[in-house]
C-alpha cells in the first residue's frame, strides 16, 4: 500500500538498492613511482545505511525504503547441517598442490593451526577428522617394512649358500633398482603415490632375481678354479641371454595395463611403469654392476660353518638327479600330470572371488543416507541423528562426523562429494584400528541395523581403490517412454535383489517427486 500510494514498483526498489550498493572504479593516481588504483566504495556498512537508501526523489520529496518497507535481520532457510560426533561442526578441508611434499604442507598446517587453536573461544574446540599424511606415512613404512625384510632374508639365504661377500652384493642391487625405477618414473611426472609404492612393492619380489643368478653364477666359477676376472666374464655371458629374455617376457606381462585407455589406465598406469623400469635397472646392474663387484670382491672362500651349500648339492647329486631322470623317462606322464594340476587349479577358479580393484583396507567407513525425492531436510536430519545414536554406541569407532544436505568434504581420492540436496546426508566414520575380521564383522552389523531403519536407502560402504565409480555393476535401459524405462527398471531392481551376493542397488526411477500446482483464480484474486 505504501509503494502504491508513492506510485513505486518492485523493480524501483530493487534498483535502488543495487545501485547504492556496488563499488565503482575511479581511475587511477600517480603518486611518485607507483600508480594506484582508486575504488568508490559504496557497499552498505550497517543496516541503518540500507534503511536510508533514497528510493525515489522527484518534485523535492525523497523517499526512503524505511518509508515504504521495513528492514530487520534475520535468519536465512537452513540448507544445510554438519556435526561431529553428533555436535554441531564447520568441517574445513585444505588440498596441497600437485607436486608439493604432503609433510611438509602437515607440517605448516600444524604450525598454523597451533597459533589460531590459542586464539579461540573456550567454547570452541579443534579437531582433525581426517589427515591423507597419516595414510601415505603408513604406506611408505609398510613399503620400508617389506625391503627391509627382503633385503634380510635374500642376504641370509645367499650368505648360508655361497658367502657374505655375494650376499652384500645382492642386497646392494636391491636399493640401486629400486632408486632408478623411482627417479624414472619422476621423470614421468608421477612422483610416490600409492599406485606407484604398490608398484615398487610387487617389484620387490622380481628384481633380486637377476643379481641372484648372475653372482652365484660367478662364485660357481671361481670355485671351479677360473680367476675372479675370467669367471665375471665366463658367468655373466654364460647366462646373459637368459636373464634378458626372462626380464624382457616379465615386463612384457606388464605393457597391457600400460596401454589401458580411460580414466582406469590413467588411474593405474604409473604401477607397472615403475615395475617395469625398476626390472630393467635391475637386468642393467646384473649384466654390469653386479659383474664389476663379483670380480672385486668375490673369490673361492671357505663356505661358512652352517652353509646350506652342501645339503643342497647332495639332494641335487641324489634326489633331484634320480627325479629328473624318472622324469625324463616318463615325459607323457609328466605332462599328463602338469596338465591334471592345471585342470584342478581351473576347477578351483570359481570359488575365489574376483574384482578388478582392491578394497583400500583402511579403517574407515562412508555411510550415504538418500530419503525419498521431495523430503524436507528436517525430515532427512532426523534419520540421520538416528543414526548417528546408534554409531555412538560403538566402541570401535573413534568419530563420525555428518553432513546433512550435502556430500563430506572430500577424503579419498575417488570419492565425489555431492551437491546440495535435502535429501542426502553422508556420514563419514573412522574406526580406531585396523583388523580385517572385526572391520567387517562391523559392516556386516551397520548393514543390518540400517536395513531396519524405515523411510530411506542408507548404504554402508568400504573405500576401493580404482578410479571414481558409482557401483562396479551398472545396467543402463535406453528408451522414449518413462512409464516403460520405470516398469523395466523396477524388473531389473527385482532380479538383483534376488541375486546372492548384491547389495546397496540403486534404482533413480523407483521414487518419483511429488509436486503441489496450485492454479489462482485471477477474478477472486482481483
Amino acid at each position: 500500500a505504501q509503494m502504491a500510494q508513492y506510485r513505486l514498483s518492485m523493480n524501483q526498489v530493487l534498483g535502488a538498492l543495487a545501485s547504492a550498493n556496488q563499488n565503482l572504479p575511479g581511475g587511477y593516481l600517480d603518486i611518485g613511482r607507483k600508480r594506484f588504483n582508486l575504488t568508490t566504495w559504496g557497499s552498505f556498512a550497517s543496516i541503518d545505511q540500507i534503511k536510508d537508501t533514497i528510493v525515489q526523489a522527484a518534485q523535492g520529496q525523497v523517499v526512503r525504503l524505511k518509508d515504504v518497507a521495513e528492514v530487520f535481520f534475520t535468519h536465512e532457510d537452513q540448507l544445510y547441517s554438519a556435526r561431529l560426533n553428533g555436535e554441531r561442526a564447520v568441517f574445513v578441508t585444505v588440498q596441497q598442490r600437485v607436486g608439493a611434499n604432503i609433510f611438509q604442507v602437515r607440517r605448516g598446517l600444524d604450525e598454523k593451526l597451533e597459533m589460531f587453536s590459542r586464539q579461540m573461544s573456550d567454547k570452541i574446540s579443534l579437531h582433525r577428522v581426517f589427515d591423507q599424511a597419516e595414510s601415505v606415512k603408513g604406506r611408505l613404512n609398510g613399503f620400508f617394512v617389506n625391503l627391509l625384510q627382503g633385503l634380510l632374508l635374500v642376504g641370509l639365504v645367499i650368505f648360508t649358500v655361497v658367502g657374505i661377500r655375494a650376499s652384500a652384493i645382492v642386497m646392494s642391487v636391491i636399493p640401486l633398482s629400486l632408486l632408478i625405477g623411482i627417479g624414472l618414473i619422476d621423470l614421468n611426472g608421477y612422483g610416490l603415490q600409492q599406485m606407484t609404492i604398490a608398484g615398487l612393492i610387487i617389484a620387490l619380489g622380481m628384481l633380486v632375481d637377476n643379481a641372484i643368478v648372475v653372482t652365484t653364477n660367478v662364485s660357481r666359477f671361481m670355485q671351479l678354479g677360473y680367476k675372479r676376472m675370467e669367471a665375471a666374464a665366463e658367468g655373466t655371458s654364460q647366462i646373459g641371454w637368459a636373464v634378458v629374455s626372462s626380464t624382457i617376457t616379465t615386463v612384457l606381462a606388464f605393457v597391457p595395463m600400460m596401454l589401458m585407455r580411460d580414466h582406469t589406465g590413467d588411474f593405474i598406469r604409473s604401477m607397472p611403469l615403475i615395475v617395469s623400469y625398476t626390472l630393467m635397472a635391475s637386468l642393467f646392474l646384473a649384466l654390469t654392476f653386479t659383474p664389476y663387484l663379483s670380480s672385486r670382491f668375490i673369490y673361492a672362500e671357505k663356505l661358512p660353518r652352517f652353509s646350506l651349500r652342501p645339503l643342497l648339492d647332495r639332494f641335487i647329486d641324489t634326489n633331484y638327479r634320480a627325479m629328473l631322470s624318472r622324469s625324463l623317462a616318463h615325459p607323457r606322464k609328466v605332462v599328463l600330470s602338469a596338465l591334471s594340476a592345471l585342470l584342478l587349479s581351473l576347477a578351483l577358479f570359481p570359488l575365489i572371488g574376483v574384482s578388478f580393484f582392491p578394497k583400500a583396507e583402511k579403517p574407515q567407513l562412508m555411510i550415504n543416507i538418500n530419503t525419498p525425492r521431495g523430503t524436507s531436510l528436517q525430515e532427512t536430519n532426523r534419520i540421520v541423528a538416528e543414526i548417528e545414536e546408534k554409531l555412538a554406541t560403538r566402541e570401535e569407532i573413534q568419530y563420525y562426523a555428518a553432513n546433512v544436505g550435502h556430500g563430506n568434504p572430500r577424503i579419498y581420492y575417488n570419492v565425489i562429494p555431492r551437491r546440495e540436496r535435502s535429501t542426502h546426508a553422508q556420514i563419514f566414520v573412522q574406526l580406531r584400528k585396523w583388523h580385517p575380521k572385526a572391520f567387517y564383522a562391523l559392516v556386516a552389523d551397520l548393514r543390518r541395523e540400517m536395513r531396519q531403519i524405515p523411510g530411506a536407502r542408507i548404504e554402508v560402504k568400504e573405500f576401493e581403490q580404482g578410479p571414481p565409480v558409482e557401483a562396479p555393476i551398472a545396467v543402463r535401459i535406453l528408451g522414449d517412454q518413462l512409464d516403460v524405462l520405470k516398469e523395466l527398471s523396477t524388473q531389473v531392481e527385482a532380479i538383483f535383489n534376488t541375486t546372492p551376493g548384491t547389495l546397496n542397488i540403486v534404482n533413480p526411477l523407483a521414487t518419483a517427486k511429488t509436486d503441489l500446482h496450485i492454479a489462482v483464480n485471477r477474478d477472486k484474486a482481483g
